[in-house]
């Protein structure tokens, strides 16, 4: 089955122009042989065109699509969705051509993804959460992909528009598709499972993180459940058996048959003699079934053993059996978010900057304990949490020197952590605060000891602030924030020096 002519006008109810090589344009006058003309694949970015493309022109706060239809044309796409007729330099372009001229752009993508889905017999399992939306459809879409085609989202293409394009990439061959949901403002996980359609749902957890946009815990919970609502009755609801918000979904939500997760007592699928391996993984028993199965997963993190399980469920309500599914769980290691880089021999960069709430920054921290040598927690400001920020901050700082021995701050808010971890008892001299990312970068080195000799010959250690100490026993740094502190520039400034 093929993205054609055809297909997008049924998905879109665009009326439609078609365009000649001569320049001159018919509406609504197709010939058989147009409606049969495919699309090779749907972009939104004109400068990532390829030939055969459909060109949407969304229009955005910075930048109107409309402007960029001749360049995408110019650049091989065969057709654009459009929701109005633009000024078109035909040129060398190849003809004939279509414009799809709809009353919303946005809403023409969402509508012809939707009517995409339908056209296709696949398992869609749909992820939210507020918490490990991504490393649980990554682990997912992983395991089953051991056993049949999958298509699943590329990082974070969890929006209304992300999602769509996902979706547009399903064909006959995939046997299952994997997406993350995202959610910023309410109505956003209703929309994206009109759209999905999903068969099975996952909810992570309920944390709160949004809550300038959403204003309470229970109106994220509430967000959340309309995925569960989502699905058919024959569906699978996946749902956190440690996280309270999570589990009333199995009470309030939905006509789906559940499965709990986790680590409770009465999980249907349990994670039980958990033992952490640092950044090498983990072992742990699964016990369902009436039966145990352990694993030894290259996973790093305790906090992934519930996605673990999450693609567990699925796979046995899907039809792989416990043989293919424990080589599954032991295969599977990410190229996740959180990456991992050596600055050199001794010293060991955790990039998890990518975003910061409160649940994700502890499995950070607790990540970062399972390392060797000393231990550099650079933390920056955790936004969007309303009311309970100064709150939030503050549990970091209550935890962090427990597991760091260095701490350094960016941001306003991050002063909080400082203030508690000091109030906590680490040292005031192990507590940095940093102005820019810039000066972050200067005084992580200036911990590490890059810029002065940090040993004697003898390995005996001179200073009185412990810098020595960090070089000759190695070091491990995590780099963790919301995405608004660009914290992805100390990592790449940290990478591009010379160490």
């Amino acid at each position: 089955m093929t993205l054609d002519v055809a297909a997008v006008l049924m998905g879109t109810g665009a009326r439609v122009v078609r365009v000649a090589s001569d320049g001159s344009r018919s509406e609504q006058e197709l010939i058989a042989s147009d409606l049969v003309r495919s699309f090779h694949g749907v972009s939104i970015d004109s400068r990532t065109i390829h030939q055969d493309d459909l060109f949407v022109a969304l229009a955005g706060e910075r930048a109107d699509g409309h402007e960029f239809v001749s360049a995408a044309l110019h650049g091989g796409a065969r057709g654009a969705i459009v929701a109005r007729v633009p000024e078109i330099e035909t040129g060398s372009m190849s003809a004939p051509f279509y414009l799809f001229v709809a009353a919303d752009a946005l809403s023409a993508l969402q509508s012809l993804a939707e009517y995409w889905r339908t056209r296709h017999s696949a398992s869609i399992v749909g992820v939210t959460g507020s918490i490990g939306k991504t490393t649980t459809k990554d682990i997912v879409a992983s395991v089953l992909a051991t056993k049949w085609p999958v298509l699943w989202s590329e990082g974070n293409l969890n929006s209304e528009i992300g999602l769509p394009l996902t979706l547009l990439r399903l064909d006959e061959r995939h046997r299952a598709g994997v997406f993350e949901m995202g959610m910023y403002a309410p109505g956003d996980i209703k929309l994206l499972a009109k759209i999905a359609r999903p068969d099975i749902g996952v909810v992570t957890t309920v944390a709160p993180v949004h809550l300038e946009r959403m204003k309470s815990v229970e109106a994220i919970a509430r967000e959340k459940s309309r995925l569960i609502q989502a699905l058919p009755s024959n569906g699978l609801a996946v749902l956190n058996a440690d996280d309270p918000w999570t589990r009333a979904m199995a009470k309030t939500s939905g006509t789906a048959k559940l499965v709990l997760v986790g680590l409770a007592s009465d999980a249907d699928y349990r994670a039980d003699e958990l033992e952490p391996r640092g950044l090498e993984g983990m072992s742990f028993v699964i016990r369902a079934e009436s039966q145990s199965f352990p694993v030894q997963s290259r996973v790093p993190g305790a906090h992934t053993v519930n996605a673990l399980l999450s693609a567990t469920a699925i796979a046995r309500s899907m039809g792989m059996s416990w043989d293919e599914i424990m080589p599954a769980l032991q295969q599977v290691k990410l190229e996740s978010r959180q990456r991992l880089f050596h600055l050199r021999h001794d010293v060991l960069l955790i990039d998890d900057s990518y975003n910061a709430a409160p649940p994700s920054v502890l499995a950070a921290l607790e990540l970062l304990r399972s390392t060797n040598g000393t231990k550099v927690a650079v933390l920056g400001d955790m936004l969007e949490l309303g009311d309970v920020e100064e709150d939030a901050h503050r549990e970091i700082g209550a935890r962090v020197g427990q597991m760091a021995d260095w701490l350094v701050v960016r941001g306003e808010r991050a002063r909080w952590i400082a203030e508690q971890a000091s109030h906590e008892g680490l040292a005031e001299e192990r507590i940095l605060t940093a102005e820019t990312n810039l000066d972050a970068i200067s005084k992580i080195r200036a911990i590490v000891g890059a810029r002065v000799e940090t040993a004697a010959p003898s390995h005996t250690m001179h200073r009185r602030d412990g810098l020595t100490e960090t070089a000759s026993n190695g070091c491990a740094i995590l780099i963790k924030g919301s995405r608004g502190m660009r914290m992805e520039e100390i990592v790449q400034g940290l990478r591009d020096e010379a160490w």
